[in-house]
């Protein structure tokens, strides 16, 4: 029986920092140009202390990310590596390689399976 593991999907961008800074300059740009605030002097600085503290939390966020990234594009090394080939697919021309298959001290054990 299949049970489901997590109700939420992860993805790993490439670029974080740049992608979250982008997002928070969208998010900026909507609430400062979407007139329901008065932009008094006091207003435009805590905006702009906003501003400095998401970045500084997407460039930590990002570094995380970053490793991710470096982790997940880690080359990845084959152990073993099996091949699975239907007989009716090799010519008749390769006797010698069907008789070599049928001599294999593990075909017994792959009809079998």
């Amino acid at each position: 029986m299949f049970e489901k593991q997590n109700d939420v999907d992860y993805f790993i961008n490439k670029n974080a920092k740049e992608f979250l800074r982008e997002q928070f300059n969208i998010w900026l740009y909507q609430y400062v140009f979407s007139g329901e605030s008065g932009w008094t002097e006091k207003r435009i600085k805590q905006l702009q202390i906003l501003k400095d503290i998401a970045f500084k939390i997407i460039d930590f966020i990002s570094q995380f990310e970053d490793e991710l990234v470096k982790i997940w594009n880690k080359p990845k090394f084959v152990l073993n590596s099996n091949y699975v080939i239907t007989l009716d697919r090799i010519a008749e021309k390769n006797i010698d390689i069907i008789e070599k298959i049928l001599e294999h001290e593990g075909f017994e054990d792959q009809v079998k399976e």
